[in-house]
């Protein structure tokens, strides 16, 4: 297992294990969010409820206001077996897909080579992992 990013303390007792189906995840990799975002609670662990919302600035197609209401960790399958697991990627009910940030991820050590269509993502320590 290997963690990108920090991780946050659990609350809700959702555990690395109680995640159904991170294979099946589709997820855009946008290099204009400053930030990972979710709109799909079933796919965090060690899920932390924020105490009080942050309003959430994206283009959106939407006159109605959302908010980043928690922050918790997706987690996919990588090369050779490991799981690959993204910290602090925040939730908001109102987003229908999963964003990923280059730019969160790069900021925490990691490295992002375009491969075609693809992206490949590894760190110094553990080479190549999704």
């Amino acid at each position: 297992m290997v963690e990108i990013g920090n991780s946050n303390e659990p609350e809700t007792g959702i555990s690395v294990e109680d995640v159904a189906n991170p294979g099946d995840r589709q997820s855009v990799y946008d290099t204009g969010a400053s930030h990972s975002l979710t709109g799909d609670l079933s796919a965090l662990c060690c899920f932390t409820k924020l105490t009080k919302p942050i309003p959430l600035c994206i283009a959106m197609n939407t006159a109605q206001q959302s908010f980043v209401t928690g922050m918790g960790s997706l987690i996919y399958p990588g090369y050779q077996g490991k799981q690959v697991i993204i910290n602090g990627v925040f939730y908001s009910p109102d987003d229908t897909g999963t964003l990923i940030s280059p730019g969160a991820l790069i900021s925490t050590g990691a490295k992002l080579n375009m491969i075609g269509s693809d992206i490949l993502i590894s760190t110094e320590a553990e080479g190549p992992l999704l």
